[in-house]
């Protein structure tokens, strides 16, 4: 799992092998759904922001502040295994992490397309160079580079992005990840009760995400969850920070 150390948004993605990741981005050893869905939750992008720093008006995010700091709802590594009364707890983001996953790889590479393209790869002469290379991965290899290649270039993709998508926002987008964030607030709500953890907070970050501020309404005032997400903030931080220097001891 990876993340681009500066970016508009805090989004996460899964690469696969052979993936060589450079210094401009941050590379997570894990492949579970589960750790997916707390890195990707407003909750760890909230923390992120306040203890990360920024490049010009964008975010950077440093891993010795934003992620060996952030306390997880279980410290990694002591995740319930099946068979505990909190395992529901543990797989409910990890399925919330998927379906979010999932929705968004079908917006950026619709199938219907990426197949339109392979049929094309498939069918061109230069490819039957390909069919006689040896060995079945590596004739493998070399369709879907060149299949990903022509996608590269294909004029209705390259507006396929995820900053276009996280700009846009559209309503499958949003309720994705408040069911992601509900179910992460769950999580922190049943490990540590001292906190008061509600996942009714997820509904100040359902149009926006905790990246962005809410926008004006059309008279000029403030938006309506205004004091109210700044509440539920402050509420997480503090919850966040108490527990960070609990396990810290």
């Amino acid at each position: 799992m990876a993340t681009g150390n500066v970016a508009k948004y805090r989004v996460f993605t899964w690469q696969v092998a052979p993936t060589l990741p450079d210094h401009a981005t941050t590379v997570f050893a894990r492949s579970d759904d589960y750790f997916f869905g707390v890195l990707h939750s407003s909750i760890h992008e909230l923390w992120a922001l306040r203890q990360g720093t920024q490049l010009e008006s964008r975010p950077r995010y440093t891993p010795t502040t934003c992620f060996e700091t952030f306390p997880f709802s279980w410290v990694p590594g002591t995740e319930p295994a099946e068979g505990d009364a909190l395992r529901p707890l543990h797989d409910a983001i990890g399925d919330a992490a998927q379906l979010l996953n999932e929705q968004r790889e079908r917006w950026l590479n619709p199938p219907e397309w990426i197949d339109e393209i392979a049929e094309r790869i498939d069918s061109e002469d230069c490819f039957d160079d390909v069919a006689r290379v040896s060995g079945e991965d590596a004739r493998r290899l070399i369709r879907q580079s060149a299949i990903d290649a022509a996608a590269a270039k294909d004029k209705r993709l390259k507006k396929r992005t995820l900053t276009n998508l996280y700009n846009e926002r559209p309503m499958w987008l949003r309720l994705a990840h408040r069911a992601l964030d509900e179910a992460v607030l769950a999580a922190y709500a049943a490990v540590d009760p001292q906190g008061c953890w509600s996942n009714k907070w997820a509904d100040v970050f359902e149009e926006m995400g905790a990246g962005q501020p809410l926008p004006e309404t059309g008279d000029g005032e403030a938006h309506p969850l205004y004091v109210r997400r700044q509440e539920v903030e402050q509420k997480i931080l503090g919850a966040l920070l108490r527990l960070n220097q609990a396990r810290a001891r």
